[in-house]
């Protein structure tokens, strides 16, 4: 079971429109409606629907010069544990061991459980090397109808802070069906 989640570490709700001017910015994003799931992002980010690496799909951000070498991404991943019972706790803590195990240089900053559209989720938000980048992952997860979901921001760690505002839109965007 262990390799079965594995690759989940290797790969990487709606709008409230509390805030006038929200809205507005968000006249330049696209959706994707799937028949579990629906999420938005800006319209300057690549929609990879491939399957690579078993996501469901990847949002790539534009390249910031010729320079840059490493795209900053969001992607889903959903796992059918069915037969499992794997609950939130569960994989929380087999997160947690897990990104010590797979992960170079390895460090929680974030580790927090929290609730939007009457769902209970976990936030977790780490560093460390992978492939010879030192990124910085956001990571969602819900365990809902024998289901893992698993939506990720990935960045370099200087460049974490500059699209957090962007990352958060998207991943609070994403609501499932």
């Amino acid at each position: 079971m262990k390799g079965f989640f594995l690759i989940l570490f290797f790969t990487k709700s709606i709008f409230f429109f509390a805030q006038s001017g929200t809205k507005d910015v968000l006249t330049d994003w696209n959706s994707i409606v799937d028949s579990s799931f629906s999420i938005s992002y800006p319209k300057t980010w690549t929609l990879d629907r491939s399957g690579e690496n078993g996501t469901s799909f990847y949002l790539f951000s534009p390249f910031l010069s010729s320079n840059d070498v490493f795209q900053e991404n969001v992607n889903l991943i959903i796992q059918d544990v069915k037969g499992y019972g794997i609950t939130l706790d569960e994989y929380t803590q087999f997160s947690i061991d897990d990104i010590g195990k797979s992960i170079q240089n390895s460090r929680i900053l974030e580790n927090i459980r929290k609730n939007a559209h009457g769902l209970s989720y976990h936030k977790m938000v780490y560093t460390g090397e992978i492939n010879g980048f030192n990124l910085t992952f956001m990571q969602y997860y819900w365990v809902e109808n024998e289901k893992v979901y698993l939506l990720t921001f990935t960045a370099e760690p200087d460049q974490f802070s500059k699209y957090l505002p962007v990352a958060d839109m998207i991943l609070n965007s994403f609501v499932m069906k």
